[in-house]
């Protein structure tokens, strides 16, 4: 909802670097992953319910180069399938 600049500001408030492990949650067709991957050269990984966002969002990992840090998976922000304290960051 806030775009690139608010993408920027949740970077620099969560002090997100190379070893942070980002999850974005309800992430809609990404943008916002990609652009923090190749920023800060870390790992994220995005959730949402629409199947249909999930396929957009990986297909764009291919075209923006950073399928080796960025990867999408269908999840309910209600029930998410994660273990504890698996992520640095989380938004």
């Amino acid at each position: 909802m806030g775009g690139l600049k608010a993408t920027r500001e949740l970077i620099e408030l969560c002090l997100v670097d190379k070893d942070k492990y980002v999850l974005d949650v309800g992430c809609g067709v990404e943008m916002g992953a990609c652009y923090i991957a190749k920023k800060c050269g870390c790992r994220v990984l995005g959730v949402d319910i629409r199947e249909r966002m999930i396929a957009r969002s990986n297909e764009r990992t291919k075209r923006e180069g950073v399928k080796d840090r960025v990867e999408f998976q269908v999840a309910d922000a209600q029930n998410l399938p994660f273990e504890d304290a698996l992520f640095d960051v989380m938004w």
